[in-house]
């Protein structure tokens, strides 16, 4: 889905580089975020339940791909 992409990149440079992922926090607090859509005039898909169970259902698939 459109929302994995971070996900992939990350499975992918772990697999390349033999070496865990890494963390990249947010520049903003997630509430503020969350209730702001992040300061870009639109609802945030992090409000939407739905955002979270497509990721998931991303990294179910990128772990059977890559073998983990």
């Amino acid at each position: 889905t459109q929302n994995c992409e971070d996900i992939l990149l990350n499975f992918l440079v772990s697999h390349v580089t033999r070496l865990p992922p890494i963390k990249v926090t947010q520049r903003k607090q997630y509430k503020e975020t969350m209730l702001t859509g992040g300061g870009r005039g639109y609802p945030s898909p992090w409000n939407d339940p739905d955002h979270f169970v497509q990721r998931q259902t991303c990294i179910n698939a990128f772990s059977k791909i890559f073998g983990y």
